[in-house]
Order: C-alpha cells, then structure tokens, then sequence
C-alpha cells in the first residue's frame, strides 16, 4: 500500500512506542499528510526528529486529536470569543476511560502510561478553548488549568 502514490493521507495508530519507527520507515512519504496517534512519539528528540522528516518531504504531520473538529467544542468556543461565557478564568475537562489495550498500561510502550496517551486530551481542550495558560494544575478532581 504505502507504495502507491495516490494516498492523501497515511493514520499511523499503532503502540506509541512504534511512531517514529513507522513515520521514518515511510519514506519517501506516500502522501502529504500523517496523522499520528497521540502521543506523538516516546522521546522529544524522537518527535523532533519526526517533525524534521516531515519538513524535509514538505508533509503535514500531525496528531490526532478529535477536539478541535467536533461540532459542539467549535460552538463553545466561539461562543467562549463572542464573550457569551464572561470572562473565563479556568477550565477543567473530565474523561472517564478504559483503555483498550492492555499495552495503554506499559509505560515502555504508551510512553506514559494511560494518562500520558489518554489524558492529553484535557490539556489540549484547555489549550484549544483558552489559549496557553498562565498555571497548570494537575489535581485528582480533573481540574487542569486556570487563568487569571
């Protein structure tokens, strides 16, 4: 398959530990977008590395993370813009899951464990709805960031 040269996009959802392994095997890249399971990859420079290839081949390359296309959390945002909220000075994002593999919890292989793979979606809701923040918190009631 990944020797055809009519592909759009390539998903790479495998065990995190395998990634990088699979991104750099693909290349010359056999289309102009990878979408990678989250996270990216084991090690910063493992990730580097990966947005190098990328760069070098001209290719989109990106994580999947279904927040930001999901039509209710694009409303709440732009409601968050429009001001319809007040002025929003925290955020928290709880998620009850199971993880679907026995893998999720080998921290050699998610590269985290379960909160690491599972648990970014939180944080990348808090980005996405509030922008960066000014404090991170991590507290076992879900509450992940806040700004003033």
């Amino acid at each position: 398959m990944l020797k055809e040269r009519d592909i759009e996009m390539v998903t790479i959802a495998a065990p995190n530990s395998l990634h990088a392994q699979m991104d750099q095997k693909t290349s010359p890249p056999p289309a102009s977008t990878f979408v990678c399971e989250k996270p990216l990859a084991m090690t910063i420079a493992e990730g580097e590395e990966m947005i190098a290839v990328a760069k070098r081949h001209g290719v989109l390359l990106m994580y999947g993370e279904e927040l930001f296309l999901t039509p209710k959390y694009l409303k709440a945002k732009e409601m968050a813009a429009a001001g319809a909220f007040g002025k929003i000075i925290s955020s928290s994002k709880v998620k009850t899951f199971r993880p679907a593999s026995p893998w999720f919890w080998d921290v050699n292989r998610s590269g985290g464990g379960a909160f690491m793979d599972l648990g970014c979606h939180g944080i990348a809701f808090c980005y996405f709805f509030l922008g960066a923040p000014d404090q991170v918190h991590l507290l076992p009631d879900g509450h992940l960031c806040s700004r003033r």
